[in-house]
């Protein structure tokens, strides 16, 4: 944090501070800067003595801001390079963000290489990105002149706010969700892949921000992605401005029906798949990130497995905790409850194999009060052939958590809230913003957590999954989208109040105010009684006939 002195005689800019003061010494370029705990762009001027902390594209702000000017500069080139091509954002991919590519031709290995080199040039021509502030009329008018984008120009007809703004980049005019950088020579970190016919955005690496992120395929996350985009095609609802037409024109109750039912019909083609190879699904295992709805997912699962004459039993995977005391440790020498270590490994695999071979086990029961497993008899099981065992745990696509086990008799499961529908052609929803209104939702409601506990604790959570669930997610037999194309538009009557109570010199507040903003382009749906009460959603608003509240 610094004390930067200004005045309204002798303002100064948070760039011009930064390269006079900061540049030298720096690792890599500052991208915005906290200004009094507000998310100011570098253009900002200060009036007056302010404490400012710069974040650069390690920090999550910094990373936002940076990868949204470069989709900027990444269309720019794109349509520079070839007329009246169409780019749309579609979904992040392995820490890059993928995008779909209408043109006359399928794109080649060339083509995205000359892109990439009229970026670059653009780079080094050091062009501005320039912000004007306007009405919504104005801008929307602006925005409708360009046929090619002209999408971006509807998801302000919803915006709450009066006023807004647009971006210049040169001869380009756009709308951007957030801040950007002061110009193009910014972005000088990046890279573009060909993939599945469109394109991959790579921006800098958090653990070196000077290169850029190396791309790894993911062919089974990609595939359900591109499940979920062309189902909101076929619902007629593939952005914001769409979701919430149907909403004012009354026709959301039919969206949350079919859309209830598209899970349901994809839940029992799981059951199918589990009960024609019965042997690997002798352990179901269930991952997933917080906030997906795994819970609920897994009750409708052991439904369904019912109805095809099976019998499932559920194992606490929190009963296989080690004891407190051997309990690892993180870097801040703080018990690491995250880790798989942090699982008895041994004893889970010994009692998993006697399960599956038929034999009689006592299950513990962990005492978290005293951090002790407690082995009783009341406890033992023994499972029959029709009897599959489903595990709930964030470790079950972890090859080390089940590594006695063979993979003939494991079927694993990964459940993620994987978002059908962006903001527009070229702002993307993120599907950890989704997660953290979900659990905003629940935890405020179920769990006495104020909303600023929940903001807090989610960013903790969220190093945890970088390390233990999402490096794993390929090693999945299947996976379940558990997102709904309206849910948004229902959270938001949950959440928004609580985002307003969340003073400014609390620490989770320029998060607070980002997604405050987020939810003003979403219309909300009031009315219920169109969610069953078996959907995944009813976990996090209330009302689950399949979750203890």
């Amino acid at each position: 944090m610094i004390t930067i002195s200004a005045s309204k005689e002798k303002p100064i800019s948070l760039q011009s501070f930064w390269e006079e003061h900061l540049k030298e010494t720096s690792k890599c370029k500052a991208m915005a800067g906290i200004v009094d705990n507000n998310l100011r762009p570098l253009l900002y001027e200060l009036e007056q003595d302010a404490c400012v902390e710069f974040v650069d594209v390690t920090d999550k702000d910094g990373r936002r801001i940076y990868i949204t000017s470069l989709t900027f500069l990444f269309v720019r080139a794109a349509r520079e390079i070839f007329d009246k091509i169409v780019i749309t954002v579609k979904h992040s991919l392995q820490k890059g963000t993928f995008f779909d590519v209408e043109y006359d031709k399928n794109l080649t290995v060339e083509d995205v290489k000359k892109i990439e080199k009229r970026m670059r040039e653009l780079i080094e021509q050091d062009i501005p990105f320039e912000r004007v502030v306007c009405s919504r009329q104005e801008a929307v008018e602006l925005l409708k002149s360009d046929v090619i984008s002209h999408s971006n120009s509807e998801l302000l007809e919803y915006k709450e706010d009066e006023q807004t703004h647009i971006y210049r980049c040169g001869w380009l005019t756009d709308y951007y969700y957030g801040y950007m950088v002061p110009s193009t020579g910014y972005l000088d970190v990046f890279s573009l892949k060909l993939y599945n016919h469109g394109i991959v955005l790579l921006g800098p690496s958090t653990e070196n921000p000077n290169k850029q992120m190396r791309f790894f395929p993911q062919p089974k996350l990609f595939q359900v992605y591109r499940e979920a985009s062309v189902w909101g095609e076929l619902m007629g609802v593939r952005n914001t401005y769409e979701l919430n037409s149907v909403i004012q024109d009354g026709r959301y109750r039919e969206v949350i029906r079919v859309t209830e039912a598209a899970h349901e019909r994809k839940i029992c083609e799981i059951a199918d798949m589990i009960y024609k190879d019965r042997e690997k699904g002798r352990l179901i295992l269930i991952a997933g990130p917080s906030s997906s709805g795994k819970t609920s997912f897994a009750h409708r699962l052991e439904t369904q497995l019912r109805v095809s004459g099976l019998s499932p039993i559920t194992i606490s995977m929190d009963n296989y905790f080690v004891e407190r005391k051997d309990t690892p440790l993180d870097e801040n020498g703080e018990y690491d409850f995250e880790t798989v270590d942090a699982i008895d490994i041994d004893l889970f695999n010994e009692q998993m194999e006697k399960i599956i071979s038929g034999e009689e086990v006592v299950v513990p029961v962990f005492d978290f009060v005293d951090g002790k497993k407690i082995f009783d008899e009341k406890n033992k099981i023994r499972v029959e052939e029709n009897q599959p065992i489903i595990l709930e745990g964030i470790h079950g696509l972890n090859p080390k958590l089940t590594k006695n086990i063979p993979d003939g008799n494991k079927f694993r499961i990964y459940v993620s809230p994987l978002v059908q529908i962006n903001l527009d052609d070229h702002n993307k929803i993120s599907t950890s913003d989704l997660r953290i209104i979900r659990r905003l939702a629940r935890d405020t409601r179920t769990r006495g957590k104020k909303p600023q506990e929940v903001i807090e604790a989610f960013d903790k959570l969220r190093v945890g999954e970088e390390k233990y669930i999402f490096p794993f997610q390929e090693n999945a037999d299947v996976m379940f989208n558990s997102a709904l194309i309206y849910e948004l538009a229902v959270l938001k009557e949950y959440v928004a109040p609580l985002l307003n109570e969340i003073r400014e010199d609390e620490q989770c507040y320029r998060e607070t105010k980002r997604l405050a903003k987020f939810l003003q382009f979403f219309r909300k749906i009031e009315e219920k009684k169109d969610i069953p009460p078996t959907s995944l959603l009813r976990e996090f608003i209330g009302g689950s006939t399949l979750v203890e509240e």
